[in-house]
């Protein structure tokens, strides 16, 4: 909830006065005669505040995509300009669930759109593409290469008309986008868009040495005089393969044969070397030794297949429709020595490792992390644009670092070397990379996204162990696997491409906070998590307080409201329906608070007085804040859901807590003791109880 104008609510960062990001509840255009945007009324929000929001040229935006998820609509616009593309930036808009108002406003746009002069004799497109493939050196290419296309490109002394070129690579890979001056015809930025990999391979599910549980086992063809270490029997790694299902793979009735293409996988061999596509007249048929070129088929086919099928299930997983929900095709057998997602063709690229390691390919924890790239590719347009802020490449950091979470955690109930991210492909080096570390952000930047990611990673599997992830019960650990994975995969959607790290954590407490399976539950684990790295620091020098300590049962600082209308009086919470909790948080202290965590419960009248964490936590719902300025105060608020409000909520007390990591109640207070802590008697205005009377401060 938010009162004010939208630059009163909104993020600026000193150095530029730029107004970043705007966080609110502002009403959208509702009858059709307020529409001039082509009924779009988040666009003609946008032209409605477009001198406030500092978008020039608000008309002329384009939309780039378009998402309708659980937490509501959200959609991307880019800026145009003589009706070219304004390269890199990026308008994001996120609505409420019942998407009619906006809740969120990320500002990656050129507030003045001014144009570099143009060349007495400007180049042609053919000029550009020549001048890109002598800027990368005339590389062997991948595939034809896509014709040039026009655009403005931000640079020194303002906009330049670029032409775009793309180059798809063979040896070594990668997507070049190169910007080729229009006038000039001098290179004016060149940037690789595949997310690499240093190495990986696969077998099964999802390797040797975590289903064996044997951390020495090694390549079969490895041996001491290529290798310095002698490779496992080919016996014993064939020992590790199960039976797994080939689901939705198709049946050619041409030829009678089966073959790995399905809804969400299709096997390709997208050049050199040639790759082996299996087909078998048998659809169960599908079984080879791992020193079967087919193998890595089989193996790329079921992981994302699986992974993709376990995104979408609601009842065994996440239950999420907006991450690479479509066909993807994957090359097993790629010959560059890596393994890489192209943004360019939109595929899987993985390669042998030679004589020493696995193939990439004989690794689920390759797939997993790769395919990653994928979703965020397809989540968010052009992921992985340097930060305006910090100028760091932070999205793709965080990238590598959601492939490496999001592989061990998916297979962290196999119970061995959990932490530890490709343990078989690189087990003579104990694994590629770990998700238990301890980098700190911004210090331990390396300027390296496989290093940097290691502190998103880190952060986001503390989270896991932090709400379930160590339980000794099989579904409690589920349960924190699926939390983890839906929160921050729908997270994406409400970052932009040049989003930093502190972005990406705020957006996965937003997350948290607004999907109704965890109504922010899990929040201030979260919040714990990422002020240990260094994402969001709460300073000890911000001191909130919901209303202050107080000797009366009912604060008027905490209310409930039987809609979601955003009311500030308190009504009786209805049985049968959504209700919902709303807290006033101050901060009376000298710095501002970073973030925060606003928890909510309600306790039933019989019992005794109500102590905090006991009485107070786990809540039914908890709302998170940002960036609260010493001497200011805003609203947060949760739902209640009908199904959890007790049925004697009416004659029961709302209990409020507001936590940081540096300002916190302490145990055993009561709220009259602490000015973390808030009670609201929720029946009709009358004399409470004397058992529930706060106690006193003494």
């Amino acid at each position: 909830m938010t009162n004010g104008s939208l630059q009163e609510n909104g993020e600026v960062d000193e150095s530029s006065d730029r107004l970043m990001k705007v966080r609110g509840d502002y009403e959208l255009p509702r009858s059709d005669a307020e529409l001039v945007a082509g009924g779009d009324p988040v666009k003609q929000f946008l032209i409605e505040h477009a001198e406030e929001l500092r978008i020039p040229a608000a008309p002329a935006l384009a939309e780039m995509h378009s998402a309708t998820t659980p937490l509501g609509r959200v959609v991307r616009y880019q800026q145009q300009l003589d009706g070219l593309p304004v390269l890199d930036t990026q308008i994001l808009v996120a609505t409420n669930a019942a998407q009619d108002r906006i809740v969120q406003i990320d500002l990656d746009r050129e507030p003045e759109l001014e144009v570099t002069p143009a060349g007495d004799a400007p180049v042609t497109a053919e000029q550009a593409q020549q001048a890109a493939l002598e800027d990368v050196g005339r590389p062997e290419l991948r595939t034809e290469p896509p014709p040039p296309t026009q655009a403005y490109f931000p640079g020194d002394g303002g906009l330049h008309r670029v032409f775009v070129v793309l180059l798809p690579t063979q040896n070594p890979p990668h997507d070049w986008r190169i910007m080729v001056d229009a006038a000039t015809g001098d290179v004016l930025d060149r940037q690789d868009l595949i997310k690499h990999v240093d190495g990986s391979g696969m077998v099964f599910d999802p390797n040797p040495i975590v289903t064996a549980r044997d951390a020495a086992l090694r390549d079969p063809d490895a041996t001491a005089g290529g290798c310095s270490f002698t490779g496992s029997a080919r016996s014993t790694i064939d020992a590790q393969r199960v039976t797994r299902p080939l689901r939705g793979i198709t049946f050619d009735a041409a030829t009678g044969r089966h073959r790995l293409a399905g809804p969400f996988v299709a096997i390709k061999n997208f050049g050199p070397p040639s790759t082996v596509l299996p087909e078998e007249a048998n659809a169960h048929a599908f079984t080879y030794s791992s020193s079967d070129a087919r193998f890595e088929a089989v193996n790329v086919y079921y992981a994302i297949d699986t992974f993709q099928r376990y995104l979408q299930d609601p009842t065994q997983g996440p239950g999420i429709t907006t991450a690479r929900n479509s066909q993807i095709s994957c090359d097993p057998h790629e010959g560059s020595g890596a393994a890489f997602y192209s943004p360019l063709d939109k595929g899987l690229h993985f390669s042998n490792s030679g004589p020493c390691r696995p193939d990439r390919a004989e690794d689920a924890h390759v797939m997993i992390h790769e395919y990653g790239h994928a979703i965020q590719d397809d989540q968010v347009p052009g992921w992985g644009a340097p930060n305006p802020i910090t100028g760091r490449r932070e999205t793709r950091a965080m990238g590598e670092g959601y492939g490496d979470m999001a592989a061990c955690i998916y297979f962290a109930e196999h119970g061995f070397l959990r932490e530890v991210f490709e343990p078989w492909i690189f087990g003579d080096l104990a694994g590629l990379r770990r998700v238990d570390g301890m980098k700190v952000y911004p210090r331990d930047w390396a300027d390296e996204e496989h290093a940097d990611g290691e502190i998103w990673s880190a952060a986001l599997w503390n989270v896991y162990l932090a709400i379930g992830g160590e339980s000794t019960v099989p579904a409690e650990r589920l349960a924190a696997r699926d939390a983890v994975i839906k929160t921050v995969t729908l997270s994406h959607h409400l970052l932009v491409a040049s989003s930093s790290m502190p972005d990406g954590a705020e957006s996965v407490m937003r997350t948290n906070a607004a999907l109704p399976q965890y109504r922010g539950r899990h929040l201030t684990e979260m919040l714990i998590s990422f002020h240990a790295r260094g994402l969001l620091v709460v300073d000890p020098a911000a001191d909130l307080q919901l209303g202050g300590a107080s000797t009366t049962e009912s604060s008027p600082d905490v209310w409930m409201r039987q809609s979601d209308d955003n009311g500030t009086t308190h009504q009786t919470p209805l049985p049968g329906q959504d209700n919902f909790c709303y807290a006033r948080v101050r901060n009376v202290g000298t710095a501002g608070a970073r973030a925060f965590v606003v928890t909510f419960t309600i306790q039933p009248v019989a019992g005794t007085g109500f102590t905090y964490p006991a009485d107070f936590l786990p809540p039914l719902s908890a709302a998170c804040g940002f960036a609260l300025a010493p001497g200011a105060s805003t609203i947060v608020k949760a739902a209640i859901p009908a199904a959890s409000l007790p049925p004697t909520a009416a004659q029961g007390l709302l209990l409020a807590s507001v936590y940081t990591p540096t300002d916190r109640a302490p145990a055993g207070s009561h709220a009259g003791e602490h000015e973390n802590l808030a009670q609201r008697h929720l029946g009709p205005a009358s004399a409470p109880s004397e058992a529930f009377r706060s106690v006193p401060t003494p």
